[in-house]
């Protein structure tokens, strides 16, 4: 009984409110090109690769025939185990009666309010460092085509995006001037950009609508497009040029009518044991339709808090569980949890392009 009077947070009420969308933390890759959810019931998530864009025109046939036979196309399904990622922190009794920042032991609330104090600020802590995660692994997929699975007593693993493609196929391509170069002109960058929004739509009918810039594309982009006098010509609109600062460390350069993109420059950094590493390189951007078919899908988790026995496979994007903490202490280990997997099921619909 005094063991439930200090700790009365079941793994229900704890699973409970990590469950809900309020406590993701916003990441902008993950919440914006991979905004279709999928949660699992199974530790294994199958998906499938579909083909590319058909351009073929619909053949003219006889009225009594009605129709030529097509062949259907096929797809590709692969299967992966999400991996687990998450983290763990201990509270004890005594953490009930430590004082919280800012606050005074005269402040009322008491002991429980302390204990609810830490345990939330913990969760928080945690998910802000599983959605980190999922916003690096979004990045990778896009950017690389891979995401490398590798860690403490994890066995690597490759999660593969364009294996099904030959290296002239796969979505990404360099261009033979950067656009740092001296001699490369607003001009030069207007047509280069034309030129990759086209090959996306001839390779599969969907229109880049964003580009998405690490920090010296964006750079290049900004000088040249705004020292240019094409953009302040009277009555023709080849872009409006206004940086704006977005939440979720975007920030907005403009929209170009020509080639009809909106360019944004993502800031948000990592670090890598230890190295502070961009989100998106320095040196690329990414064109995106926001028609690409994309899933971010999660698998069940098999904690379920138990310590012994055949625990139940639960549904969810977190989980968060408390087991005895092995001490002197006599506390509780709180987990939070989660299996993400972002899934591209098609790769006709962006470009990754080195530009700098």
């Amino acid at each position: 009984m005094a063991d439930a009077m200090f700790f009365p947070y079941t793994t229900t009420i704890l699973t409970g409110v990590v469950q809900g969308k309020e406590f993701k933390t916003p990441a902008y890759l993950r919440d914006t090109f991979f905004s279709n959810v999928m949660t699992s019931t199974a530790k294994y998530v199958a998906f499938d690769k579909l083909p590319d864009g058909d351009r073929t025109l619909a053949p003219f046939v006889n009225r009594r025939v009605g129709g030529k036979r097509i062949e259907l196309e096929g797809y590709k399904t692969e299967m992966y185990e999400p991996p687990v990622v998450g983290n763990h922190f201990t509270v004890t009794p005594e953490d009930a009666f430590m004082r919280a920042p800012g606050r005074t032991e005269y402040d009322l609330g008491g002991p429980g309010a302390f204990l609810d104090h830490q345990i939330s600020t913990g969760l928080r802590r945690i998910e802000n460092m599983i959605s980190r995660r999922e916003e690096w692994m979004c990045a990778q997929a896009l950017i690389k085509g891979e995401i490398t699975i590798k860690g403490d007593g994890v066995n690597e693993e490759t999660i593969q995006y364009w294996s099904h493609l030959t290296e002239a196929e796969q979505p990404k391509s360099t261009l033979a001037t950067p656009w740092t170069d001296a001699n490369v002109t607003a001009n030069d960058i207007i047509n280069d950009l034309s030129t990759v929004v086209d090959a996306v739509v001839m390779r599969s009918g969907l229109m880049p609508r964003k580009i998405i810039c690490g920090q010296a594309v964006y750079k290049a982009l900004r000088e040249k497009l705004s020292e240019s006098k094409l953009l302040d010509m009277r009555h023709v609109e080849m872009g409006n040029i206004a940086p704006s600062q977005l939440p979720n460390n975007i920030r907005r350069l403009g929209y170009l009518a020509e080639p009809g993109i909106e360019i944004y420059s993502y800031v948000d950094r990592y670090n890598d044991a230890g190295t502070i590493l961009p989100m998106i390189p320095d040196d690329v951007c990414f064109f995106v339709s926001p028609e690409v078919n994309t899933i971010m899908a999660y698998g069940a988790s098999a904690n379920g808090g138990k310590t012994s026995g055949a625990p139940n496979l639960e549904r969810g994007t977190r989980f968060s569980f408390a087991r005895p903490h092995d001490s002197l202490e006599q506390g509780r280990a709180i987990y939070l949890q989660s299996s993400p997997l972002p899934i591209i099921q098609s790769t006709d619909g962006f470009l990754v392009l080195k530009a700098v």
